[in-house]
């Protein structure tokens, strides 16, 4: 069987991804980041605080901790909301003892269930930025173009009241359509959180305006290591002391690097589990190298590197 010659042509072969969102950059040709102060390493903390449907289907996919078992899955929606009920306070007075901040990527329909977790992680002095409306509604190719709209719209709104408006975006399950980058900028969000190519920020560029893609923690999440891979406790923490060992060889007061974690209330907020985060936290915060900062600090300083030609987009 032979084809024919156009079957081999391809627009999008050529150095990068398949797209035109942003220019291919290597870390290694990257202008050099410093961090306020000259610290080295900036710590980005995250909060995935999630909602799950006890009716959430199956379908396109199903999220890290959504129900799998007969409906009702109880055993599954009682362990989720734990982390809203009880999980998500231990954090937050970890955090506060030790002196850090964290970025809260919250779920539209927690504000609504959940109004004073809402106020708690204000008052905290975390941000508040995005998660989608829920786990229940992943952002995918099979969403009509308003629909989705409507959930990266709607969101910010729910989780305002009468607040400071979101600057972040994360999609739950970090799940995304094509559509989904120029979404968030048409909705006046300045960065995303859901690419997990790169160590620092770097530029994407959508028809509703460019926004920073910032460089959220997978495999330094809880949700991966503890929950998904069935990692023991110690190897979690063991990894991140590595990471920063690893980014603290790399980097210089002139040239700063991210050492990005993501949690969730209902793995980490475990009281058999909240002592060792506690130890940790407190350790990081002792690191003269380390500067804590949430993730619109991280891309507002980056933002404005960028724009004045000190930082490769």
């Amino acid at each position: 069987m032979s084809v024919g010659s156009a079957y081999f042509d391809y627009p999008w072969r050529r150095k990068g991804l398949d797209h035109d969102l942003f220019s291919m950059r290597y870390l290694v040709d990257s202008k050099p980041v410093n961090w306020p102060g000259g610290k080295p390493v900036a710590l980005w903390v995250s909060v995935d605080i999630d909602w799950f449907p006890l009716d959430m289907g199956s379908k396109p996919f199903v999220p890290p901790g959504g129900m799998v078992k007969a409906y009702p899955d109880v055993w599954n929606y009682t362990a989720r909301d734990y982390g809203n009920r009880i999980g998500i306070y231990r954090l937050l007075d970890v955090m506060t003892a030790a002196g850090a901040t964290a970025t809260a990527f919250i779920n539209g329909e927690v504000a609504r269930r959940y109004p004073l977790l809402l106020d708690a992680v204000g008052e905290a002095g975390w941000e508040i930025a995005a998660h989608g409306l829920d786990m229940g509604h992943l952002h995918h190719s099979g969403l009509d173009r308003e629909t989705e709209r409507k959930l990266v719209v709607e969101t910010p709104a729910m989780l305002t009241r009468g607040k400071n408006r979101p600057v972040g975006w994360h999609s739950p399950a970090y799940g995304e359509s094509f559509a989904t980058p120029e979404l968030v900028a048409e909705a006046g969000f300045s960065y995303i959180a859901d690419w997990v190519n790169d160590e620092m920020p770097y530029r994407i560029d959508t028809k509703a305006g460019p926004l920073v893609s910032m460089p959220i923690a997978y495999e330094l999440s809880d949700k991966r290591i503890l929950f998904e891979q069935n990692q023991r406790l110690d190897e979690f923490t063991s990894q991140i002391r590595a990471a920063l060992t690893t980014l603290k060889a790399e980097s210089t007061p002139e040239d700063g690097r991210i050492l990005a974690i993501s949690l969730s209330p209902w793995v980490t907020g475990q009281p058999y589990r909240i002592a060792a985060w506690r130890e940790l936290m407190t350790e990081l915060m002792a690191d003269e190298a380390v500067w804590c900062a949430t993730g619109c600090e991280l891309a507002a300083h980056w933002r404005k590197l960028a724009e004045a030609g000190a930082a490769t987009p």
